[in-house]
């Protein structure tokens, strides 16, 4: 069987949840994929739910790394995938049925789609609904991530941007890695059926980036990464910096580093504009 759909699995210390994880694979309407699941330094069961699961399925492929961290795992992952395409999931989540054969039909059928994604529904110690429907909106994107970790985009893309920053390990990946994937001319595509199960549990990697300052480190790291599409848009910093910090005031948030190289960004297209505007 051809595989079509390389479902890449990051899992660090979450054996007591991959069985759910992986069932929602076996049960897929789209049987064309392969589950590489990278054991990301686990010091729990994860090996030994591994090993089994290689036994039952030749469809599953298992790798150990030293623990380096999400980023690094889903980076190793794409790299060993066969698949045209490539589906993050966390080891802790689970999808629905239909979720592989719906995005791979919308690739088929949309000019320039860099990512299909879906609506989510939490569950856990916090059962309420995750993302709502909207149009995807590069503009909106800059602002605040309109897109979940599981979104179905191609391998070939990914590779074309170097997959994923390992240096954004505290939080943030998911929203600097799409900005990079989709850029001025792509486009993202929410499909209006619930795909993505996601578990939310009281201490979790994405409750603790607000903590220690490292929401502030990442989305500073994420900016000056992207700086291209933030003075392209001219995108309003103060209303960002609202939206996706507690802090009062833009001098609290952004490093001198930071308003260094946007001026000169700002300064640089501004020139580039006016010797247009002159010839």
């Amino acid at each position: 069987m051809e595989v079509v759909v390389s479902v890449i699995v990051p899992c660090y210390n979450q054996g007591e949840f991959i069985w759910e994880c992986v069932n929602s694979l076996i049960n897929q309407t789209f049987q064309n994929w392969e589950c590489i699941i990278v054991n990301d330094g686990s010091t729990d069961n994860t090996h030994d739910v591994c090993i089994k699961l290689l036994a039952i399925d030749q469809r599953f492929k298992y790798i150990y790394q030293t623990n380096s961290g999400v980023c690094a795992a889903r980076n190793l992952g794409i790299e060993k995938a066969i698949g045209e395409f490539i589906l993050p999931l966390d080891a802790d989540d689970y999808l629905s049925s239909n979720y592989l054969q719906l995005g791979y039909e919308k690739f088929l059928t949309i000019d320039k789609l860099k990512v299909v994604y879906g609506i989510v529904k939490n569950f856990g110690c916090l059962d309420y609904w995750g993302s709502v429907n909207h149009q995807f909106d590069f503009v909106k994107q800059l602002y605040s991530n309109q897109i979940h970790c599981s979104g179905l985009f191609r391998r070939a893309d990914a590779i074309k941007i170097n997959g994923y920053d390992v240096n954004m390990e505290l939080g943030n990946e998911d929203w600097d890695f799409y900005i990079r994937l989709i850029g001025v001319n792509g486009f993202a595509l929410q499909m209006q059926e619930i795909i993505l199960y996601y578990r939310r549990k009281v201490v979790s990697r994405s409750s603790m980036l607000n903590e220690n300052r490292n929401n502030l480190k990442m989305t500073n790291l994420m900016l000056s990464k992207n700086i291209y599409y933030y003075t392209f848009y001219n995108i309003d910093l103060v209303k960002l910096v609202e939206l996706n910090s507690k802090l009062s005031t833009p001098e609290e948030y952004y490093s001198y580093d930071f308003i260094v190289k946007l001026l000169k960004k700002k300064i640089l297209r501004n020139f580039k504009m006016l010797l247009s505007n002159l010839s």
